[in-house]
């Protein structure tokens, strides 16, 4: 077995484990609060939207720290007059 697939065979297992963790943590709440699964899924939907929001604004900061050092770069160019060394300006001479 190939490094790729043991690889995948682990995430599948613990996919599979995360799964089987939530699915025995919703009973429990279920069998705590006696509310109807209906209220539970609704509660459920509302934290896979926190955590779709957490996502994306995640990748929105990581984003936005790339976008900041490249425009940092583009400005450091600019700063020392976008010449560089050897390009064959006047400069050079």
């Amino acid at each position: 077995m190939d490094e790729n697939t043991k690889e995948i065979k682990s995430i599948y297992m613990l996919v599979n484990k995360a799964k089987g963790i939530l699915v025995d943590t919703t009973s429990q709440v279920i069998s705590m609060t006696g509310l109807p699964p209906y209220i539970i899924d609704g509660i459920l939907s509302g934290i896979l939207a926190d955590i779709r929001s957490k996502e994306i604004y995640d990748m929105g900061v990581l984003l936005s720290a790339e976008d900041n050092e490249k425009k940092e770069d583009k400005k450091k160019e600019d700063d020392d007059g976008g010449h560089q060394p050897g390009t064959g300006t006047n400069q050079d001479i």
